[in-house]
């Protein structure tokens, strides 16, 4: 009785990075995925969309002291 293999298949991907802004970008590409077994191997088109997010407080400080006198 022959084993079944857990993996069987190899995936390799491709593609290029598109910075839409300072926080977004979009990366469109191709995925191909390599078999083991005789079949023939499966091409996919992927396209991703990220987002970063900044979840750091903004330490900038205020143009005003709290008591009423400018910074300048």
């Amino acid at each position: 009785m022959d084993k079944e293999r857990a993996f069987d298949s190899n995936r390799i991907s491709a593609g290029v990075s598109y910075q839409l802004s300072k926080s977004i970008s979009i990366q469109p590409g191709i995925i191909a995925q390599l078999e083991a077994a005789p079949i023939p191997n499966d091409y996919y088109f992927a396209l991703k969309l990220r987002q970063k997010f900044n979840f750091r407080k903004n330490n900038a400080k205020p143009d005003i002291d709290p008591i009423g006198y400018s910074n300048d």
